[in-house]
């Protein structure tokens, strides 16, 4: 975690600042967004304003049985009623075009940003706590400019503007029209904001509990009802379901209270506005029929802040989101990439040269002084008991990790000196993790290579024997494999992630516990086939026994 985050000492302002710079690339659509809102909403106080001059004018003229043009004001009003309906319109479409563009990149970039993290940082982190601020923070943030930046900018604006007209009337009606904006729009919305910064704090972190709790629930529900846990999970569901609730009751009766005091500050506004007119109507200095332009002047005019408390009530969740995406995305990949191009390898012999490496500063370390050679083309084991450190090899070859102490080496060249994409292109992995995406066995296996044919495929899989159990499949290569791979058993799983590795052209291949959920006789048949099939290739075996067919061992 960064020094920003170590104790959320960034403050509000800040991380609000961060967030509306992620907004720039989408400026132009921004600003006209904004001009849209505020021609729209002057439209609409115009149009009120000039249809109580009209409506007040035809009965003062009625009563006194004079003539007056009409025709005027009434074209002004079908004008400003078009205007208001398309202003409302293009606004609404503008500014929801912004959002979306907006919720795109920022998805985008936040992927961008934590790609580096994965794994060492990620693992930190609960899955559920990664897809939370993926998903819900990102959502969030949608607020940051529809529902905070437009209504603050646009009553700015706007409200200068309304106060200006008051003021070429009378400065006590300009006096109170600020006054009530100014209470309506900021005020009011300031004290919500004290009220509910706490609460919008806490939707926050228990929607995230929530969605975590729910996750490991559905994902563990096998076990839990095996173990008879399952009434207990869903009690633990149950008490974050209702303080959930019970913080979104908190924040919808802050609201209510805005929206009341809202609507008395606009009463109090028209009396007033009608008690200061009188006697300036009485004296003469002003048109009788000017009251009733200038009460639905001030009456419209709160149009302008309608939307301030709800900005102010989404601001403490909005920020509490961006935090915990910043928090993240400042966070230091495990790596340093070098500032120089990749090495030319003559060769891909592997050298490790007493390797010392701990996941945690100041832990034991899981490997000590490891020392082994795999030159290019031969195959070597790996092995020893679980806890030792053989998977750690994979995670410090591939560069997920660097280590604390000794080198490794890809023909005599340091693997720190390689960019990480570049030697990972060097290098295919079929982990003990058996990773499956929710998409076809076809999409999965060409993950590793996207141009490979049928053909390639039928010989791969025909390798590790899977190819038999993929034809029975009614819809062969374009089965969907669900979720994790849930369709398909643990060995069929372990066969298709090891196809998947020998499909990709790689000079180095290391296989995790290849007979892991396979019997020994499939086990040595596909491993034998393996061989055979990457004669060239280097070839590293995690494993907890021996296998035949191999060059070296290494026991560790």
């Amino acid at each position: 975690m960064t020094d920003n985050f170590k104790n959320k000492e960034a403050s509000s302002l800040s991380i609000f600042i961060r967030l509306s710079k992620l907004f720039k690339p989408h400026s132009k659509l921004i600003i006209l967004g904004l001009f849209l809102s505020v021609i729209t909403i002057l439209a609409n106080v115009t149009l009120m304003s000039l249809s109580g001059w009209f409506l007040a004018s035809m009965a003062v003229a009625g009563i006194a049985n004079v003539t007056m043009d009409y025709y005027s004001p009434a074209a002004g009003i079908r004008v400003l009623a078009i205007a208001r309906a398309f202003g409302r319109y293009f606004e609404r479409l503008v500014n929801h075009s912004a959002t979306l563009h907006i919720l795109s990149d920022l998805r985008h970039w936040f992927y961008k940003k934590i790609e580096p993290l994965a794994p060492a940082i990620l693992q930190k982190y609960h899955s559920g706590d990664v897809f939370s601020r993926i998903k819900s923070d990102i959502d969030t943030l949608e607020n940051v400019y529809v529902r905070i930046i437009v209504p603050i900018i646009t009553t700015f604006i706007t409200s200068a503007l309304f106060v200006f007209f008051m003021y070429l009337y009378d400065v006590k009606l300009a006096i109170i029209e600020a006054f009530a904006l100014i209470t309506a729009g900021f005020i009011i919305p300031l004290t919500l904001l004290t009220l509910s910064r706490k609460t919008g704090k806490e939707l926050i972190l228990l929607s995230s509990q929530l969605r975590q709790y729910t996750m490991d629930s559905i994902q563990g529900l096998g076990e839990l009802l095996i173990y008879g846990a399952s009434n207990k999970q869903a009690e633990k569901i149950n008490k974050l379901s209702h303080k959930l609730s019970k913080a979104q009751y908190k924040m919808a009766f802050y609201n209510g209270l805005a929206q009341a005091s809202l609507t008395i500050i606009t009463g109090l506004t028209i009396v007033l506005v009608i008690t200061i007119s009188t006697p300036i109507i009485r004296s003469g200095e002003m048109p009788a029929v000017n009251i009733a332009m200038l009460v639905l002047f001030s009456l419209a005019s709160f149009e302008a802040v309608m939307n301030m408390p709800e900005a102010f009530q989404l601001l403490p969740e909005t920020i509490a989101a961006g935090r915990r995406i910043f928090e993240m995305t400042d966070s230091k990949p495990s790596i340093v990439e070098p500032n120089n191009p990749s090495p030319t390898i003559a060769n891909f012999d592997i050298a490790f040269e007493n390797v010392s490496f701990s996941y945690t500063k100041g832990n034991k370390n899981v490997l000590k002084n490891l020392s082994f050679t795999l030159k290019e083309g031969e195959r070597l084991a790996l092995v020893g008991k679980s806890g030792v450190g053989k998977s750690t090899v994979i995670n410090l070859l591939t560069r997920f990790y660097d280590y604390n102490k000794g080198e490794i080496t890809i023909g005599s060249n340091s693997i720190k000196a390689f960019q990480s994409d570049d030697l990972r292109q060097y290098i295919s992995v079929a982990s003990q993790q058996n990773q499956l995406f929710n998409n076809t066995i076809r999409e999965n296996l060409l993950l590793a290579k996207p141009d490979a044919n049928d053909n390639e495929l039928d010989k791969v899989c025909k390798i590790t024997q899977i190819y038999d159990f993929i034809k029975t499949l009614p819809d062969g290569y374009d089965t969907w494999s669900g979720e994790l791979g849930y369709k398909f058993s643990g060995g069929q799983k372990k066969r298709l992630t090891i196809a998947r590795a020998l499909l990709k052209p790689s000079k180095i291949l290391i296989l995790d516990e290849p007979g892991e959920g396979l019997d020994r006789e499939t086990e040595k048949e596909m491993l034998k086939a393996i061989f055979e099939y990457k004669k060239s290739t280097s070839i590293l075996i995690i494993t907890h026994s021996g296998i035949k067919g191999i060059e070296h061992l290494k026991i560790i």
